[in-house]
């Protein structure tokens, strides 16, 4: 099984740009309840328009729901921030309470 997801271009070029693409995040906060992904399933990010192709993948080891506090603290600077304060405003300004 494998899994293609749009991804945002600010979040793929601040991993690439710190060579932060060792296991990294996938988060959204919106549940996804996804189903049918296994541990060691490719997980595939499509760089939305105008780029729209595959800009990289890696393999997927796991699916968890969590709060915006609960993603800063488990992944820090790999929600493509550099503080906890700039990726709260981004939420905010896309309609997402924190």
């Amino acid at each position: 099984m494998f899994a293609i997801a749009n991804t945002d271009h600010g979040w793929f070029d601040f991993l690439k740009s710190r060579d932060m693409v060792n296991d990294i995040n996938f988060w959204t906060p919106i549940s996804w309840s996804l189903k049918g992904l296994d541990e060691g399933s490719m997980f595939y990010f499509m760089l939305k328009s105008p780029i729209r192709k595959i800009g990289g993948g890696g393999v997927f080891r796991e699916y968890r729901d969590l709060t915006v506090d609960e993603a800063w603290a488990s992944y820090g600077l790999r929600n493509e921030f550099d503080n906890k304060k700039d990726f709260i405003a981004a939420l905010n300004k896309h309609g997402v309470d924190s």
